[in-house]
């Protein structure tokens, strides 16, 4: 591990580096970055929330778990099913029991559906947004930052759309979206959760930070 001095605007005193899996990780402003993309945004959002722009930030603080959601779903749907089986045993009607019968079954095929969807979920079964931002109003976002925006990536924010519809998101990548890149860019910018697409190459150019940044051209 290396350790170097920044002196970056006072922001930190050290940053420790290592370099894993071909990637560089580093440790500053009390956490350890997977990437110098995250530990740069991190610096990034520090210096607008010294400024009041930004309330706060925090870095990976919450799981969204996907498979925890729709198992949460199926339950509640085998519940209901269960409720309205116990109440359908003190009818009379037959109309009546034949409509609790057909809401039984329908709840319980709900159910079947989800736990369904909870086989077909892979190896993609949760996900932690890397930056969670609160904005002066109260109210907060989350940040994915992304070197290379791979299918994996794209599938877990939309299932995120999906899950959790109510969230948005900003995602922030490293160049210029290209080829496989730009089509996955595109996927992205339709999702009605996502924000925007940001790139690093514009954002820390501008940013009165950008000399103390790494080189984002």
């Amino acid at each position: 591990m290396e350790i170097k001095t920044t002196g970056r605007m006072g922001l930190e005193d050290k940053m420790k580096v290592e370099k894993k899996m071909g990637n560089v990780r580093c440790e500053a402003l009390g956490y350890r970055f997977r990437s110098m993309l995250e530990h740069d945004y991190a610096q990034y959002l520090h210096y607008w929330a010294e400024r009041k722009v930004v309330k706060s930030w925090l870095y990976e603080p919450r799981v969204f778990d996907f498979a925890g959601v729709l198992k949460a779903r199926a339950e509640a749907c085998e519940e209901k099913a269960k409720q309205i089986s116990r109440a359908a045993k003190g009818l009379v009607s037959a109309a009546e029991v034949k409509d609790a019968l057909e809401r039984t079954v329908g709840w319980l095929a709900e159910a079947s559906g989800v736990r369904s969807a909870i086989t077909d979920l892979g190896r993609v079964r949760r996900y932690v947004p890397d930056f969670q931002v609160f904005d002066p109003d109260g109210s907060h976002h989350w940040v994915e930052c992304k070197g290379q925006l791979d299918s994996a990536s794209v599938t877990k924010l939309i299932r995120m759309a999906e899950l959790f519809p109510d969230e948005r998101f900003v995602v922030v990548l490293t160049r210029f979206a290209k080829g496989k890149q730009e089509y996955r860019a595109r996927r992205l910018r339709a999702l009605p959760t996502v924000l925007t697409v940001r790139y690093a190459q514009n954002l820390f150019r501008a940013c009165p930070l950008k000399a103390y940044l790494r080189k984002w051209s």
